[in-house]
């Protein structure tokens, strides 16, 4: 039991749970470009839409990007060149796909990870105050406050952050990149749903933990309330947030797509919109597989942080 229960078993088991995870991504990588309407040959050829490509021009190009094979002998090959680092190159530039990855990827996480972090620490303070007082005022505005955070799309509110800022505070660029002002904005909206989420995910658990019966006994015990909620209460609602906030990062990821075209940054948003506008199959296939697999592998680092700080959680996947 004891083997079972050991934190080098539970990895092992974490690890080999996410192969078949990571196997669907690839297959929705590869499928999602495929199954969208129009031919990637046409864009190709056509360009800017002024040459109108022959059906002998068409043939070959399919021919030359290989997409007259049949879609089981262009999967294999996608996924071998794909294991090898290999991601294709640009049907419309002509770019290698992992070179303009590269370029653009320090950008978004240069948005995607303040905005993480943005949100775990304001959701935690906060969620903790409300938690902490639960019928007060203050808890009352923060509740509201979370409840238009999450309710508000993240498209809506840089909109209307860029009308503000362009019309009073000068000092904020509102579009661009090059300095850390240049990534207040983006990272504030970026961050707000998350925020409102981890908020109500901490006043929630701070509001059970305190219920508890270790809480009952410290405070008998003679500790202050302040000092049972920093040293027990917060310590044992923070797991669950932990793991939404590791699962949070890849779906930010996801929706840094429309933040950075709205406010023009040069990350890989913009690079895969203009992808799936010219069917650039190599550049919506590596985005998607991207995005899929930072999704698999967050949730895997939660699991393992949860079940290696926690030998409860560990017990009871083993035992699942």
């Amino acid at each position: 039991m004891a083997l079972n229960h050991s934190p080098g078993v539970f990895v092992a088991r974490r690890v080999l749970h996410c192969l078949p995870l990571l196997v669907g991504v690839t297959l929705c990588a590869f499928l999602l470009g495929h199954l969208a309407p129009g031919d990637p040959a046409y864009f190709a050829l056509a360009g800017d839409g002024f040459f109108e490509p022959t059906v002998e021009e068409l043939s070959l190009m399919r021919e030359r990007l290989g997409l007259d094979q049949p879609l089981g002998v262009q999967y294999a090959r996608w996924i071998g060149r794909a294991m090898g680092g290999d991601l294709g190159t640009s049907f419309r530039t002509g770019t290698p796909v992992r070179v303009e990855m590269a370029r653009r990827i320090p950008v978004t996480l240069a948005v995607a990870v303040p905005a993480v972090m943005v949100a775990g620490l304001v959701g935690v303070v906060l969620g903790t105050l409300a938690g902490a007082r639960p019928h007060s005022v203050g808890a009352g505005i923060i509740d509201a406050w979370s409840g238009a955070l999450i309710a508000t799309p993240a498209f809506v509110l840089a909109v209307v952050s860029m009308l503000l800022v362009a019309e009073r505070v000068r000092w904020i660029p509102v579009a661009g990149f090059g300095t850390p002002a240049h990534l207040l904005l983006p990272v504030l909206v970026l961050a707000s749903g998350t925020t409102g989420v981890t908020t109500r995910l901490m006043r929630s658990g701070v509001l059970e933990e305190s219920t508890k019966r270790f809480a009952w006994y410290a405070r008998s015990r003679g500790l202050s309330s302040a000092a049972v909620l920093v040293r027990h209460i917060v310590p044992s609602a923070l797991p669950p947030i932990t793991t939404f906030l590791a699962n949070a990062f890849a779906g930010i990821l996801g929706g840094s797509v429309i933040i950075e075209s709205i406010f023009a940054l040069p990350g890989l948003g913009t690079w895969v919109i203009a992808g799936v506008l010219n069917r650039d199959l190599p550049v919506v296939q590596a985005y998607v597989l991207l995005t899929g697999v930072a999704y698999v592998l967050a949730q895997l680092v939660a699991d393992l942080a949860a079940g290696l700080i926690d030998p409860r959680v560990r017990r009871a996947v083993q035992s699942g």
